[in-house]
């Protein structure tokens, strides 16, 4: 299976939903969720967001968060396109954030973010930097520039600046994701998230003993069928 394509998992009835994968990450990491999901019918299309799915952690730096906006959009106008009647957006961590802007600008039927970083909180965890170290020596990568790194998480800062002015603009149901020992995102970020989305249902899922990427943490599975729960209710 290619890490840097779109993968698609057809179900039957009209409702499709897009699941984002993270900063980093590509579809694959989002395939296990994608598969439990369609095992219940769901259609699921996990778009590849540029600069993704390579050997290179350069080719995550050099695209504009507006990129990765337009993306979401397409991979929107497809299930549009296909037939679907009712698109859900939803994401993990960058893929939350993006998710959460999208639901701010298109008509999705509902919307969600998986430990995104979709609002700012007093002394924010800033582990980033370590975390794209170790990705970029992993990958056996030379090291990259510090200021190129920082650059490219001031524009997804900003991003989440933005997206959080814009809260109050969502009016489909939204569920907000977060684990209890996210070592990313301040779990407080949640929190202040609900507080306002003053226009929508908002349901949260919290999971004390999840980290950062709760979809492989160890409430994984209890996450998978609650939020096979959750979509069933709408």
């Amino acid at each position: 299976m290619r890490t840097d394509e779109d993968q698609f998992l057809e179900g039957n009835h009209k409702i499709a939903i897009i699941l984002i994968h993270a900063f980093t990450g590509n579809p694959t990491y989002m395939h296990p969720l994608a598969l439990k999901l369609n095992r219940v019918g769901y259609s699921v299309y996990l778009p590849c967001l540029t600069g993704h799915g390579t050997k290179d952690p350069m080719d995550c730096l050099r695209p504009d968060p507006n990129q990765w906006r337009e993306d979401v959009t397409t991979a929107y106008e497809k299930m549009v396109a296909d037939g679907y009647e009712k698109i859900v957006i939803m994401g993990l961590s960058l893929g939350g954030l993006l998710a959460t802007d999208a639901c701010e600008r298109l008509a999705v039927f509902a919307g969600g973010s998986f430990a995104g970083p979709i609002a700012h909180v007093d002394n924010e965890k800033s582990k980033l930097m370590n975390e794209f170290k170790t990705y970029v020596s992993r990958l056996g990568h030379d090291p990259i520039e510090p200021e190129v790194i920082t650059g490219q998480f001031n524009r997804i800062k900003a991003l989440t600046t933005e997206v959080e002015q814009n809260l109050s603009k969502i009016t489909a149901p939204f569920l907000v994701v977060q684990g209890g020992k996210d070592e990313i995102v301040d779990p407080r970020v949640a929190e202040k998230a609900e507080t306002l989305l003053v226009n929508t249902s908002v349901k949260t899922l919290w999971y004390p003993n999840s980290p950062h990427v709760l979809t492989f943490g160890p409430d994984r599975h209890t996450f998978e069928q609650d939020l096979v729960d959750y979509l069933n209710s709408l």
